[in-house]
Order: structure tokens, then C-alpha cells, then sequence
């Protein structure tokens, strides 16, 4: 299953970077989908929420981008 994040410019290794709504929409119940930023929309689509700092930290802690 591919780990897709939205409202970020960069991801580390294994990570899918997803730049629109649209396509994020689309990948619901085929990956694991990551929010950045926009709770409303993670809560929404019933997907992981992380704040920009929260990502920062995940990011700073576990992969190198």
C-alpha cells in the first residue's frame, strides 16, 4: 500500500507527494493518506492528520528529504 501526503512540496523515500484534492480523493481506501495542514480535509476523507510542525518534526526524525 503507497503512503500519499498532501500539503507538502517534499516527502522522504516511499512517500507520494499528492498535489491536488482530486487525485487524493481518488487514492481513498488504496493507500495510507497522510493530511498536512488542512484538518478539515483529513477529517473529511477520514484519513491521518499531522500539523506542519508535527510533519516537520516525523520528517527531522525519520526520513531525510
Amino acid at each position: 500500500m503507497d503512503v500519499a501526503v498532501y500539503g507538502v512540496e517534499e516527502a522522504p523515500p516511499g512517500f507520494r507527494v499528492v498535489k491536488s484534492v482530486e487525485e487524493l480523493r481518488s487514492l481513498v481506501g488504496k493507500a495510507f493518506i497522510v493530511v498536512v495542514g488542512d484538518e478539515g480535509l483529513a477529517e473529511e476523507l477520514g484519513v491521518a492528520y499531522l500539523t506542519r510542525e508535527e510533519w516537520g518534526e516525523f520528517v527531522r526524525r525519520y526520513g531525510k528529504i
